[in-house]
Order: C-alpha cells, then sequence, then structure tokens
C-alpha cells in the first residue's frame, strides 16, 4: 500500500496521517452509518450500500483541487455533490478497485467525484466497483483527476441525517458534532486541506525490495 498525505484543518491545527483513502458524502456515510450492521458481517456494507443509494443524499459544499500537470493553476468545483472519493493506491478493499488510474508512489492523489443525483445508475456503477468497470461511466457519473492537493469545504446534506469525513476508517469529523466522541477532533465547518507527505511509510513486498511511499497528510 502506497501512504496518503495529510489531512488538515483550521487553527486549532489538527493533522492526521493516512494510507488508503479520505471520503465524504455517500461513501462514507455507507462507512460510519453501517457500524449498526454489524452482524451481518463484510455483507454490511453490500446491504447497507444499496439502501443509502436508494435513498439518495446530495451535499453542499465546494472542493478545489491543484491538477497533476506542470505548471497548473488550481480548479474549483462546486456542490451538490454525491461522493468524494480521495485515493492513493487503485483498491480500498479487495473486491473494491475504485481508483484504477492510481499508481503507488507517484506523488500524487486520485479523486473520484459524481454529483449524480441518479440512484439507479449509481447503483450500476457499483455493481462494476469490482473490477474498476465503474469508471466506464466518467465524464458521466464520475469525474477524475490526478492532483498534488485539494481543499474540501463540506457543507450540510438534504437530509437532517449524515454528514462524516472519514480517513481510513478513522472518523475525522461529523456534522453537529454526531459521533464526536470517535473523532479526531477535527470541525466539519473548517476548510480540510489534503497533500501528500513523501517516504512516510515502507512497502514489505515478498517480489522486490523494500520501497519507501508517501503518506497522506489530512490538515
Amino acid at each position: 500500500l502506497g501512504c496518503m498525505g495529510n489531512v488538515t484543518d483550521a487553527l486549532p491545527l489538527q493533522v492526521f496521517h493516512g494510507i488508503l483513502s479520505m471520503t465524504w458524502a455517500l461513501v462514507s456515510d455507507i462507512d460510519v452509518e453501517s457500524e449498526a450492521l454489524q452482524w451481518l458481517g463484510g455483507a454490511r456494507i453490500d446491504v447497507y450500500s444499496v439502501l443509502r443509494l436508494l435513498s439518495l443524499r446530495s451535499y453542499e459544499g465546494s472542493l478545489s483541487y491543484l491538477p497533476a500537470e506542470d505548471h497548473a493553476e488550481w480548479q474549483s468545483i462546486e456542490g451538490p455533490f454525491s461522493i468524494v472519493w480521495v485515493k492513493n493506491c487503485k483498491w480500498d478493499a479487495e473486491n473494491v478497485k475504485c481508483a484504477p488510474h492510481a499508481e503507488l508512489d507517484d506523488g500524487c492523489l486520485d479523486i473520484l467525484i459524481s454529483k449524480s443525483t441518479s440512484r439507479f445508475a449509481l447503483l450500476a456503477a457499483f455493481l462494476n466497483i469490482d473490477s474498476g468497470g465503474h469508471m466506464d461511466s466518467e465524464g458521466k457519473l464520475f469525474v477524475y483527476h490526478k492532483v498534488k492537493g485539494l481543499k474540501l469545504q463540506m457543507g450540510s446534506p438534504n437530509s437532517k441525517y449524515g454528514g462524516y469525513l472519514n480517513c481510513d476508517g478513522e472518523l475525522l469529523a461529523a456534522r453537529n458534532g454526531e459521533g464526536a466522541h470517535a473523532s479526531h477532533g477535527f470541525d466539519y465547518n473548517s476548510e480540510i486541506e489534503v497533500s501528500l507527505t513523501p517516504r512516510m511509510c515502507r512497502l514489505f513486498n515478498k517480489s522486490s525490495p523494500l520501497k519507501a511511499h508517501e503518506c497522506l497528510e489530512v490538515v
């Protein structure tokens, strides 16, 4: 696995280092809220994903990103959003190939964004996520960018429920303080910055030498 970088929010400064991904909106809602279905075992994610897609929330907010290309300038996207998924490697689980263009230690973050409110189109795309086939809808349901860093201002959903910032399964912030006892002190209403920190972890692999990789930092 590669390491993602830093996730940071405003003063007082909070920093969190992650490895796999950072999520907000649909994916983090599924991850956090499906905890109530732990008695289903591994099936809880699949079951709750269907339930959440059929009752899809959209989120106000804004996202700015610095494209990976040389001499690029910051770009901005305004909500509403249904999915914001930040990745450093291709996989989130053995059956979730959400970022097929991601490469370890390439100095980039990969972001998958959807503003779609089509429940059944998103459900159909998610049924192909194990092979990366959901990206067949790139440019229609999803926008995909390789970036050097990003800034996220999270807003409220069109529901009284939901609203979580999640990094590698850790709850960093929750709207209205929900789950605050489990969070890492991030303010949901503050701008979140995500960047890469190089050479912060090492990969052990039977077929290749020990290699250093970048790490995600959330501030």
